[in-house]
Protein backbone atom coordinates (compact mmCIF):
# COMPACT_ATOMS: atom_id res chain seq x y z
CA UNK A 1 0.00 0.00 0.00
CA UNK A 2 1.36 3.42 -0.97
CA UNK A 3 2.13 5.89 1.78
CA UNK A 4 2.78 9.58 2.10
CA UNK A 5 6.32 10.88 2.58
CA UNK A 6 6.12 14.38 4.08
CA UNK A 7 8.16 16.91 6.02
CA UNK A 8 7.20 17.78 9.57
CA UNK A 9 8.50 19.77 12.52
CA UNK A 10 9.21 17.53 15.55
CA UNK A 11 9.05 20.50 17.94
CA UNK A 12 6.47 23.28 18.20
CA UNK A 13 8.91 25.99 19.28
CA UNK A 14 12.08 27.26 17.69
CA UNK A 15 15.40 27.00 19.54
CA UNK A 16 17.64 30.01 20.15
CA UNK A 17 21.14 29.98 18.70
CA UNK A 18 23.87 31.25 21.04
CA UNK A 19 25.62 34.13 19.26
CA UNK A 20 26.61 37.43 20.88
CA UNK A 21 26.09 40.20 18.32
CA UNK A 22 25.94 43.19 20.70
CA UNK A 23 28.26 45.95 19.46
CA UNK A 24 29.71 43.73 16.72
CA UNK A 25 32.18 45.94 14.86
CA UNK A 26 31.82 46.48 11.13
CA UNK A 27 34.18 44.75 8.69
CA UNK A 28 34.67 46.62 5.42
CA UNK A 29 35.85 43.36 3.82
CA UNK A 30 33.13 41.21 5.46
CA UNK A 31 35.85 38.85 6.68
CA UNK A 32 35.55 39.64 10.40
CA UNK A 33 32.45 38.65 12.34
CA UNK A 34 30.96 36.39 14.99
CA UNK A 35 30.26 32.66 14.98
CA UNK A 36 27.52 30.93 16.94
CA UNK A 37 28.00 28.02 19.25
CA UNK A 38 27.80 24.87 17.13
CA UNK A 39 24.66 22.76 17.25
CA UNK A 40 24.78 18.98 17.39
CA UNK A 41 22.58 16.93 15.11
CA UNK A 42 24.03 13.61 16.32
CA UNK A 43 20.98 12.56 18.37
CA UNK A 44 18.18 14.38 16.56
CA UNK A 45 19.16 13.27 13.04
CA UNK A 46 17.31 16.25 11.57
CA UNK A 47 17.03 16.20 7.81
CA UNK A 48 17.33 19.97 7.73
CA UNK A 49 17.05 23.12 9.82
CA UNK A 50 15.49 26.49 9.12
CA UNK A 51 17.31 29.49 10.59
CA UNK A 52 15.68 32.88 11.07
CA UNK A 53 16.67 35.98 12.95
CA UNK A 54 17.08 39.70 13.21
CA UNK A 55 19.90 42.18 13.51
CA UNK A 56 19.70 45.85 14.46
CA UNK A 57 22.25 48.39 13.30
CA UNK A 58 23.69 50.97 15.67
CA UNK A 59 22.17 54.20 16.94
CA UNK A 60 24.60 56.51 15.14
CA UNK A 61 27.09 56.65 12.30
CA UNK A 62 25.56 53.89 10.19
CA UNK A 63 26.69 53.95 6.56
CA UNK A 64 25.36 51.91 3.66
CA UNK A 65 26.76 48.39 3.63
CA UNK A 66 25.78 44.73 3.80
CA UNK A 67 24.96 42.14 6.45
CA UNK A 68 25.69 38.48 5.74
CA UNK A 69 24.75 35.24 7.48
CA UNK A 70 26.66 32.09 6.58
CA UNK A 71 26.39 28.46 7.71
CA UNK A 72 29.41 26.49 8.84
CA UNK A 73 29.73 22.73 9.18
CA UNK A 74 32.16 20.33 10.83
CA UNK A 75 34.66 19.17 8.22
CA UNK A 76 35.45 16.01 10.18
CA UNK A 77 34.54 14.27 13.44
CA UNK A 78 37.10 12.09 15.25
CA UNK A 79 36.09 10.19 18.41
CA UNK A 80 33.00 12.38 18.68
CA UNK A 81 34.96 15.66 18.50
CA UNK A 82 34.15 17.92 15.52
CA UNK A 83 36.78 19.96 13.66
CA UNK A 84 35.77 23.06 11.73
CA UNK A 85 37.36 25.00 8.89
CA UNK A 86 39.79 27.62 10.22
CA UNK A 87 39.10 30.10 11.85
CA UNK A 88 35.78 28.56 13.01
CA UNK A 89 35.95 26.91 16.45
CA UNK A 90 32.30 26.01 17.12
CA UNK A 91 32.11 28.50 20.02
CA UNK A 92 30.25 31.80 20.42
CA UNK A 93 33.31 33.87 19.51
CA UNK A 94 34.81 36.24 16.99
CA UNK A 95 36.30 34.86 13.77
CA UNK A 96 38.50 36.44 11.11
CA UNK A 97 38.94 34.88 7.68
CA UNK A 98 42.18 35.52 5.79
CA UNK A 99 40.48 36.20 2.46
CA UNK A 100 37.14 36.12 0.69
CA UNK A 101 38.23 32.98 -1.14
CA UNK A 102 38.84 31.18 2.17
CA UNK A 103 35.46 32.30 3.56
CA UNK A 104 33.61 31.39 0.37
CA UNK A 105 35.15 27.89 0.32
CA UNK A 106 34.65 27.18 4.04
CA UNK A 107 31.09 28.47 4.53
CA UNK A 108 27.70 28.27 2.82
CA UNK A 109 25.82 31.57 2.26
CA UNK A 110 22.40 31.66 3.92
CA UNK A 111 21.23 35.28 3.67
CA UNK A 112 22.43 38.80 2.98
CA UNK A 113 20.82 42.22 2.94
CA UNK A 114 21.85 45.70 1.91
CA UNK A 115 22.08 48.07 4.87
CA UNK A 116 20.73 51.58 4.36
CA UNK A 117 22.60 54.58 5.77
CA UNK A 118 19.95 54.89 8.49
CA UNK A 119 20.43 54.36 12.23
CA UNK A 120 18.41 51.95 14.43
CA UNK A 121 16.98 49.79 11.62
CA UNK A 122 16.11 46.13 12.22
CA UNK A 123 16.90 43.67 9.43
CA UNK A 124 14.84 40.46 9.51
CA UNK A 125 16.12 37.17 8.09
CA UNK A 126 13.20 34.95 7.04
CA UNK A 127 13.31 31.21 7.79
CA UNK A 128 16.04 29.84 5.53
CA UNK A 129 16.98 26.19 5.00
CA UNK A 130 20.53 25.36 6.07
CA UNK A 131 20.82 21.97 4.29
CA UNK A 132 24.37 20.74 4.63
CA UNK A 133 26.86 20.34 1.78
CA UNK A 134 25.80 16.71 1.27
CA UNK A 135 22.14 17.61 0.69
CA UNK A 136 21.18 16.66 4.25
CA UNK A 137 22.13 18.25 7.54
CA UNK A 138 25.51 17.10 8.87
CA UNK A 139 26.20 16.23 12.55
CA UNK A 140 27.52 19.68 13.63
CA UNK A 141 26.65 23.12 12.26
CA UNK A 142 26.40 26.80 13.19
CA UNK A 143 26.27 30.31 11.71
CA UNK A 144 28.75 33.13 11.08
CA UNK A 145 27.53 36.77 10.92
CA UNK A 146 29.39 39.76 9.50
CA UNK A 147 28.44 43.28 8.38
CA UNK A 148 29.98 46.35 6.74
CA UNK A 149 27.75 49.20 7.96
CA UNK A 150 30.73 51.24 9.33
CA UNK A 151 29.19 51.57 12.82
CA UNK A 152 28.94 48.70 15.30
CA UNK A 153 25.64 46.84 15.66
CA UNK A 154 23.24 47.84 18.44
CA UNK A 155 24.63 47.40 21.95
CA UNK A 156 21.30 46.01 23.25
CA UNK A 157 21.32 42.20 23.37
CA UNK A 158 17.54 41.91 22.78
CA UNK A 159 17.95 43.69 19.41
CA UNK A 160 19.62 40.61 17.89
CA UNK A 161 18.40 37.04 17.80
CA UNK A 162 18.70 33.90 15.74
CA UNK A 163 16.57 30.77 16.09
CA UNK A 164 16.34 27.44 14.34
CA UNK A 165 13.56 24.93 13.70
CA UNK A 166 14.19 21.25 13.17
CA UNK A 167 12.85 19.54 10.03
CA UNK A 168 12.19 15.78 9.76
CA UNK A 169 10.64 13.51 7.15
CA UNK A 170 7.81 11.16 8.05
CA UNK A 171 6.41 8.24 6.11
CA UNK A 172 2.74 7.59 6.84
Amino acid sequence: MAGLNKLYYPATDTTALTITLTSLAASSTLLVGRQSTAQSNVSNLDEDITVSGRIKVGASGVAAGRVEVWAYFARKVVSGTPSYPSPITGSDAGATFGSSNVKNCALRPLWSALIAATNDIVYEMPPTLVNGPTGVLVPYWGIFVTHSSTAALSSTAADHEFHFRRVHRQYT
